[in-house]
């Protein structure tokens, strides 16, 4: 290594040299300190508040605001939402993945050894296991559902995916969406599986 290395501050421009960089966590910030919140450029705060998902299971006992009303939200065919603690959607669901993922999805699907892993969906009649346990939330105990994310959209394994079922809505600074928390039923279905071929 040498002896001149630093880090080049990503606020001021300079070069800051290791024995100052290694101490000082907070070097993207101006002040390089670290921050209770963001002093500009939020959509919300200045401060968090915690909000419960668009879909809810349950009604805020934290805030008398039941979710972001700055998060994104969009219209026609993907404004459809259930109602907050809506008896025809009584289970918590979030999205996972059963083998590795990166961190963008279209790099994801278009990995072939990941392809080939977990080729294009899982297909099951019901698959009951001990590993999401039931939450309690305002006394009440709510089942938590796991839909498998893959693939889906395009790429090798192309599909419909979990994120078919998720509410289209984003967080307000990042537009990242609420795929990890929403609501959902579980109905007896026609399909036959032994029609498949």
């Amino acid at each position: 290594m040498r002896a001149d290395f630093g880090i080049k501050d990503t606020a001021t421009g300079t070069v800051i040299p290791p024995d100052k960089s290694a101490v000082n966590s907070f070097i993207m910030n101006t002040e390089g300190a670290g921050r209770l919140f963001a002093p500009s450029g939020m959509k919300n705060g200045p401060l968090p508040e915690h909000y419960e998902p668009v879909e809810s299971p349950v009604t805020s006992i934290m805030s008398k605001q039941q979710n972001n009303p700055v998060a994104a939200r969009y219209k026609g065919e993907f404004s459809k939402l259930a109602q907050t603690a809506s008896p025809d959607s009584p289970y918590i669901a979030t999205t996972h993945r059963l083998v590795e993922h990166y961190q963008s999805g279209a790099v994801t699907r278009n990995c072939l050894m990941l392809a080939e892993l977990m080729p294009v969906r899982l297909s099951v009649k019901v698959n009951v296991m001990p590993i999401l346990k039931p939450l309690k939330v305002n006394e009440k105990e709510v089942e938590i559902i796991g839909s498998p994310w893959y693939w889906g959209y395009q790429g090798l394994a192309p599909g419909s995916t979990a994120n078919d079922l998720t509410p289209c809505v984003g967080d307000a600074n990042t537009m990242i969406p609420e795929y990890k928390a929403f609501i959902c039923n579980i109905t007896k279905s026609a399909f036959n599986a032994n029609t498949l071929g």
